[in-house]
Protein backbone atom coordinates (compact mmCIF):
# COMPACT_ATOMS: atom_id res chain seq x y z
CA UNK A 1 0.00 0.00 0.00
CA UNK A 2 1.22 3.48 -0.72
CA UNK A 3 -0.12 6.99 -0.32
CA UNK A 4 -0.15 9.98 -2.62
CA UNK A 5 0.45 13.42 -1.06
CA UNK A 6 -0.25 16.70 -2.70
CA UNK A 7 2.94 18.73 -3.33
CA UNK A 8 1.24 21.86 -2.00
CA UNK A 9 0.90 20.15 1.39
CA UNK A 10 4.66 19.72 1.73
CA UNK A 11 5.32 23.29 0.57
CA UNK A 12 2.92 24.59 3.17
CA UNK A 13 4.95 22.84 5.89
CA UNK A 14 8.22 24.50 4.92
CA UNK A 15 9.33 27.33 7.16
CA UNK A 16 11.48 30.17 5.84
CA UNK A 17 15.01 30.23 7.16
CA UNK A 18 16.27 33.79 7.76
CA UNK A 19 19.30 34.58 5.62
CA UNK A 20 21.69 36.78 7.56
CA UNK A 21 23.82 38.78 5.18
CA UNK A 22 26.00 41.75 5.93
CA UNK A 23 26.83 44.52 3.48
CA UNK A 24 30.35 43.15 3.24
CA UNK A 25 28.92 39.90 1.78
CA UNK A 26 27.97 41.79 -1.38
CA UNK A 27 31.43 43.27 -1.98
CA UNK A 28 35.06 42.32 -1.97
CA UNK A 29 35.99 42.37 1.72
CA UNK A 30 39.10 44.51 1.23
CA UNK A 31 37.16 47.08 -0.77
CA UNK A 32 34.38 47.17 1.80
CA UNK A 33 36.88 47.56 4.64
CA UNK A 34 38.46 50.46 2.74
CA UNK A 35 35.05 52.06 2.27
CA UNK A 36 34.35 51.72 6.00
CA UNK A 37 37.58 53.51 7.02
CA UNK A 38 37.38 56.38 4.54
CA UNK A 39 36.36 59.78 5.90
CA UNK A 40 35.83 63.21 4.30
CA UNK A 41 39.23 64.64 3.43
CA UNK A 42 40.79 61.27 2.63
CA UNK A 43 42.21 60.77 -0.84
CA UNK A 44 41.56 57.35 -2.37
CA UNK A 45 42.73 55.62 -5.53
CA UNK A 46 39.69 54.46 -7.49
CA UNK A 47 38.68 53.29 -10.94
CA UNK A 48 37.05 56.03 -12.98
CA UNK A 49 33.25 55.62 -12.59
CA UNK A 50 32.58 55.09 -16.29
CA UNK A 51 30.99 52.24 -18.17
CA UNK A 52 33.32 49.76 -19.87
CA UNK A 53 32.63 51.20 -23.33
CA UNK A 54 33.74 54.68 -22.28
CA UNK A 55 36.75 53.38 -20.32
CA UNK A 56 38.06 51.70 -23.48
CA UNK A 57 38.48 55.15 -25.03
CA UNK A 58 40.72 56.26 -22.14
CA UNK A 59 44.37 55.26 -21.79
CA UNK A 60 44.47 52.24 -19.49
CA UNK A 61 47.11 53.74 -17.19
CA UNK A 62 44.63 56.54 -16.41
CA UNK A 63 41.74 54.28 -15.38
CA UNK A 64 42.80 54.46 -11.71
CA UNK A 65 42.79 58.03 -10.42
CA UNK A 66 42.89 59.78 -7.00
CA UNK A 67 39.68 61.23 -5.59
CA UNK A 68 39.04 63.42 -2.54
CA UNK A 69 36.26 61.97 -0.40
CA UNK A 70 33.57 64.51 0.48
CA UNK A 71 30.75 62.29 1.74
CA UNK A 72 29.56 58.69 2.04
CA UNK A 73 25.96 57.72 1.49
CA UNK A 74 24.14 54.52 0.51
CA UNK A 75 27.34 52.52 -0.06
CA UNK A 76 28.62 55.24 -2.40
CA UNK A 77 31.24 57.96 -2.13
CA UNK A 78 30.82 61.53 -3.34
CA UNK A 79 34.24 62.84 -4.36
CA UNK A 80 36.25 65.40 -6.28
CA UNK A 81 38.54 64.21 -9.05
CA UNK A 82 42.30 64.86 -8.88
CA UNK A 83 44.95 65.14 -11.57
CA UNK A 84 48.62 66.08 -11.84
CA UNK A 85 47.71 68.20 -14.88
CA UNK A 86 46.30 71.62 -14.13
CA UNK A 87 43.57 72.95 -16.41
CA UNK A 88 43.59 76.66 -15.78
CA UNK A 89 40.07 77.13 -17.15
CA UNK A 90 38.63 74.81 -14.49
CA UNK A 91 38.41 75.82 -10.83
CA UNK A 92 40.88 73.71 -8.86
CA UNK A 93 42.90 73.59 -5.66
CA UNK A 94 46.55 72.56 -5.86
CA UNK A 95 47.89 70.17 -3.22
CA UNK A 96 51.61 70.84 -2.78
CA UNK A 97 53.63 67.61 -3.06
CA UNK A 98 56.31 69.04 -0.76
CA UNK A 99 53.79 68.99 2.08
CA UNK A 100 52.94 65.30 1.66
CA UNK A 101 55.53 62.54 1.73
CA UNK A 102 53.22 60.25 -0.25
CA UNK A 103 53.21 62.54 -3.30
CA UNK A 104 55.81 62.88 -6.04
CA UNK A 105 54.02 65.63 -7.98
CA UNK A 106 51.57 68.39 -7.17
CA UNK A 107 47.96 67.26 -7.49
CA UNK A 108 45.06 69.45 -8.56
CA UNK A 109 41.61 68.90 -7.05
CA UNK A 110 39.03 69.87 -9.66
CA UNK A 111 36.13 71.73 -8.08
CA UNK A 112 33.77 71.98 -11.04
CA UNK A 113 31.75 68.82 -10.24
CA UNK A 114 31.59 65.74 -8.03
CA UNK A 115 31.80 62.08 -8.96
CA UNK A 116 29.97 59.12 -7.45
CA UNK A 117 32.19 56.13 -6.69
CA UNK A 118 30.89 52.63 -6.01
CA UNK A 119 32.56 50.38 -3.46
CA UNK A 120 33.72 48.15 -6.30
CA UNK A 121 35.57 51.14 -7.81
CA UNK A 122 37.80 51.60 -4.75
CA UNK A 123 41.43 50.49 -4.96
CA UNK A 124 43.55 51.80 -2.06
CA UNK A 125 43.98 54.61 0.45
CA UNK A 126 46.37 57.37 -0.67
CA UNK A 127 46.57 60.11 1.98
CA UNK A 128 44.53 62.66 3.93
CA UNK A 129 44.30 66.38 3.29
CA UNK A 130 45.54 68.73 5.99
CA UNK A 131 43.15 70.99 7.87
CA UNK A 132 44.29 74.15 6.05
CA UNK A 133 43.75 72.43 2.69
CA UNK A 134 40.16 71.58 3.62
CA UNK A 135 39.58 75.20 4.64
CA UNK A 136 41.00 76.42 1.32
CA UNK A 137 38.67 74.12 -0.65
CA UNK A 138 35.71 75.26 1.45
CA UNK A 139 36.53 78.86 0.59
CA UNK A 140 36.65 78.08 -3.15
CA UNK A 141 33.25 76.35 -3.21
CA UNK A 142 31.58 78.70 -0.74
CA UNK A 143 29.22 80.36 -3.23
CA UNK A 144 28.39 77.21 -5.20
CA UNK A 145 26.17 74.18 -4.77
CA UNK A 146 29.19 71.90 -4.51
CA UNK A 147 29.85 70.05 -1.23
CA UNK A 148 32.23 71.40 1.39
CA UNK A 149 33.89 69.87 4.44
CA UNK A 150 31.87 69.94 7.65
CA UNK A 151 33.14 70.68 11.17
CA UNK A 152 36.62 71.72 10.02
CA UNK A 153 38.96 73.03 12.71
CA UNK A 154 39.34 76.78 11.94
CA UNK A 155 42.91 76.98 13.29
CA UNK A 156 45.57 77.63 10.64
CA UNK A 157 49.19 78.87 10.77
CA UNK A 158 49.23 82.50 11.90
CA UNK A 159 46.39 82.09 14.39
CA UNK A 160 46.98 82.78 18.05
CA UNK A 161 44.97 80.50 20.30
CA UNK A 162 44.32 80.63 24.00
CA UNK A 163 44.21 77.55 26.20
CA UNK A 164 44.08 77.48 29.99
CA UNK A 165 45.22 81.11 30.26
CA UNK A 166 48.18 80.50 27.93
CA UNK A 167 48.56 81.93 24.45
CA UNK A 168 50.13 80.04 21.55
CA UNK A 169 51.23 81.20 18.11
CA UNK A 170 50.60 78.53 15.47
CA UNK A 171 53.39 78.39 12.91
CA UNK A 172 52.72 75.22 10.95
CA UNK A 173 50.52 72.20 10.39
CA UNK A 174 52.25 68.97 9.37
CA UNK A 175 50.64 65.54 9.16
CA UNK A 176 47.61 66.73 11.10
CA UNK A 177 49.69 68.06 13.99
CA UNK A 178 49.93 71.73 14.88
CA UNK A 179 53.27 73.28 15.69
CA UNK A 180 54.01 76.60 17.31
CA UNK A 181 55.20 78.54 20.32
CA UNK A 182 53.75 79.56 23.63
CA UNK A 183 53.91 83.34 23.75
CA UNK A 184 54.50 85.04 27.11
CA UNK A 185 55.24 88.58 28.21
CA UNK A 186 57.74 89.04 31.01
CA UNK A 187 57.47 91.67 33.75
CA UNK A 188 55.14 93.90 31.71
CA UNK A 189 57.92 94.57 29.22
CA UNK A 190 57.37 94.70 25.49
CA UNK A 191 59.52 91.64 25.09
CA UNK A 192 57.90 88.40 24.13
CA UNK A 193 59.32 84.95 24.70
CA UNK A 194 58.41 81.47 23.63
CA UNK A 195 58.16 78.96 26.41
CA UNK A 196 59.41 75.39 26.17
CA UNK A 197 59.26 73.08 29.16
CA UNK A 198 59.95 74.90 32.42
CA UNK A 199 62.03 77.71 30.97
CA UNK A 200 61.70 80.57 28.54
CA UNK A 201 63.96 81.24 25.60
CA UNK A 202 64.15 84.21 23.30
CA UNK A 203 61.83 84.02 20.30
CA UNK A 204 64.66 85.28 18.10
CA UNK A 205 66.99 82.56 19.31
CA UNK A 206 64.41 79.80 18.81
CA UNK A 207 62.54 81.03 15.74
CA UNK A 208 63.50 77.91 13.76
CA UNK A 209 62.55 75.51 16.54
CA UNK A 210 59.03 74.10 16.57
CA UNK A 211 57.42 71.74 18.97
CA UNK A 212 54.11 69.89 19.06
CA UNK A 213 51.22 71.40 21.00
CA UNK A 214 48.82 68.71 22.22
CA UNK A 215 45.71 70.63 23.20
CA UNK A 216 44.09 71.16 19.83
CA UNK A 217 40.99 69.11 20.44
CA UNK A 218 39.84 72.22 22.32
CA UNK A 219 41.31 74.78 19.95
CA UNK A 220 38.14 75.68 17.94
CA UNK A 221 36.65 77.23 21.07
CA UNK A 222 39.85 79.04 22.03
CA UNK A 223 40.48 81.37 19.10
CA UNK A 224 41.44 84.88 20.11
CA UNK A 225 39.41 87.27 17.98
Amino acid sequence: MFYLYRPNYFLSQLKPVPLMLECSDFYDRKQYALYERLQPGDVVWARMPFKAKKLKKIQESHHIRPYVVMAKENDEIIAYYCSTKAKQWISHYTVNAKRHDEMKKDSHVYLNQTWTLKINDLQSYYMTLENYEKLAINKMVKDTDLPSFKDVNPVTPGHIVQYENHKYLITDEIKHCYYGFEVVQQFNKKLYYVSEGNFCVSLEERINHQFFIKFFSDAPNCLIK
